[in-house]
């Protein structure tokens, strides 16, 4: 940090402790002095005044917005509200801010998200390479199976951080994963990529969501992706037993098919997919939701499988494959993974000792003379 912004930010400090224009009336409403907000307030909120930037001499104020840390900025003519730099509200001063009813995320079945942009390039597959430990040689023009997170994600992350879903979210799984890969991924390439709610189905306090996601290029399909995500609004139970975190950059081994993962490691892979679901790296959030502390990326540990895949059918080509996960991994942890092949078709587990964490299969397609 300069000098200047050190200054900047004492200043805005100095606003933020001077500027109290802005209360909680009743539930829901919010009074900054130009009217009423229709707001889901849980908060009382005290404004500052932003003293540098494009909304200087506009109020800012933090929020709690559908129990999500939200920025609320009135300016001379609207009012907004920003969730992690995007926009997520907007009003016009004269008006009321209206949120829509309270939905679940039932309501939001046959919802499509998208179209996304996402350009594959040869820095963005060298990242994912590294981070998932896979072999920098093989994957020079075209991406690995496993890179099919990255545009699965372009569209799942719209979806399950809405601020209309996030309240569903204090318990959110990752239960089985499915890839159909119809054309390479291919460096240079632009690809659209498509999602949508399917289907919702509600057991108890937990919401089953199927959500689909298409990739093309040029209305040529090249990726289908089928997720399922378990979503509760009601705190998990709590784990057995509660570990401490190990060391940033401890690991097992990473050599053939035996697999580990640091949280450093866990941390470079949710920058590269934009998979950024706290269990990964917050512990106090992982043990909230019933676990015994930061986990593996599920999808992670898909790709460790499609190498194996590849590895154990002598680089044949990866067409398909689906997983299913049982049991989380936790950080440093020594994973290894089974691959029995039978023509085509190969069977893969993950395990740790004799625990089973994750169980799939993959169809691969040997290349011809």
């Amino acid at each position: 940090m300069t000098a200047a912004d050190g200054k900047r930010t004492e200043r805005t400090r100095d606003a933020l402790d001077h500027f109290p224009v802005a209360r909680v009336v009743e539930t829901g409403v919010l009074e900054v002095g130009i009217g009423q907000l229709q707001l889901p307030c849980d908060s009382t909120t005290v404004f500052g005044q932003i003293v540098d930037g494009p909304f200087v001499g506009c109020h800012v104020a933090p929020i709690s917005l559908a129990r999500r840390h939200c920025t609320l900025v009135v300016c001379p003519t609207s009012c907004l509200v920003w969730d992690r730099g995007r926009r997520v509200g907007f009003a016009l001063r004269s008006t009321l801010f209206a949120m829509p009813d309270a939905i679940t995320p039932a309501d939001l079945e046959g919802r499509p998200i998208g179209p996304v942009e996402v350009a594959v390039t040869a820095d963005r597959i060298a990242l994912y390479v590294d981070a998932t430990g896979d072999d920098p040689d093989r994957w020079v023009t075209e991406a690995p199976p496993g890179f099919g997170s990255v545009l699965l994600f372009a569209v799942a992350d719209e979806f399950l951080y809405d601020p209309q879903i996030v309240p569903f979210t204090r318990t959110l799984l990752h239960l089985d994963q499915s890839f159909t890969y119809l054309a390479p991924i291919s460096v240079g390439s632009v690809l659209t990529v498509n999602g949508r709610v399917t289907r919702v189905r509600h057991r108890g306090d937990s919401y089953f969501v199927t959500f689909s996601a298409e990739a093309s290029e040029r209305e040529s399909v090249v990726m289908r992706s089928v997720s399922t995500f378990v979503l509760s609004d009601q705190q998990s139970p709590p784990a057995d037993a509660v570990f401490e975190e190990p060391p940033v950059h401890q690991r097992g081994g990473n050599d053939g098919s035996r697999r580990s993962a640091s949280r450093h490691d866990l941390v470079r892979y949710s920058a590269v997919t934009r998979d950024f679901n706290p269990l990964h790296w917050d512990h106090d959030f992982a043990v909230q939701a019933g676990l015994p502390g930061v986990v593996v990326h599920g999808l992670l540990m898909y790709a460790w499988m499609t190498q194996e895949a590849t590895r154990a059918t002598g680089g044949a080509e990866v067409t398909a494959a689906k997983i299913r996960f049982k049991n989380p991994l936790r950080p440093a942890q020594q994973a290894a993974i089974s691959a029995d092949t039978d023509g085509g078709n190969v069977k893969l587990v993950l395990t740790v000792g004799d625990v089973q964490l994750v169980t799939g299969t993959a169809t691969v397609a040997f290349p011809t003379e």
